[in-house]
């Protein structure tokens, strides 16, 4: 359950750091 729960967390950095990228790249 632990181990679960950090893996939601680390999915929601990856995703919001994707779109951070995306944003990023759009703009460039």
């Amino acid at each position: 359950m632990e181990v679960k729960a950090k893996n939601v967390k680390y999915l929601k950095i990856l995703i919001s750091v994707a779109q951070t990228d995306g944003n990023y790249l759009s703009e460039t």
